[in-house]
């Protein structure tokens, strides 16, 4: 594979978020061809800028997903909490 179509996929990864590169590299292989060429045309004047354009894009959707979520309330101040303050009375009621 030519460096530059490497450098391409390198830049395609990074820019769509792909981590594996074997997935831009089976597209970079069916368009190989096209791809040289596009790299390999010359560009004689400024009305030619056009085709210099590469243009790659990413489609995000949206999933709804429904997923029960167990919140645990934290305890108020005046409940009694198990364990707490009530113990030590009765270890010393005990010790009597």
């Amino acid at each position: 594979m030519d460096f530059r179509a490497i450098w391409i996929r390198d830049r395609l990864c990074k820019i769509l978020g792909v981590f594996e590169p074997r997935y831009i590299d089976t597209v970079l292989n069916e368009l190989y061809d096209e791809l040289v060429a596009f790299l390999d045309d010359a560009v004689i004047d400024q009305r030619d800028e056009h085709k210099r354009i590469l243009f790659a894009y990413r489609t995000f959707y949206e999933r709804l997903i429904e997923e029960k979520v167990t919140a645990f309330e934290p305890a108020t101040a005046g409940a009694a909490q198990p364990g707490g303050t009530d113990q030590p009375e009765q270890t010393q009621r005990e010790k009597k």
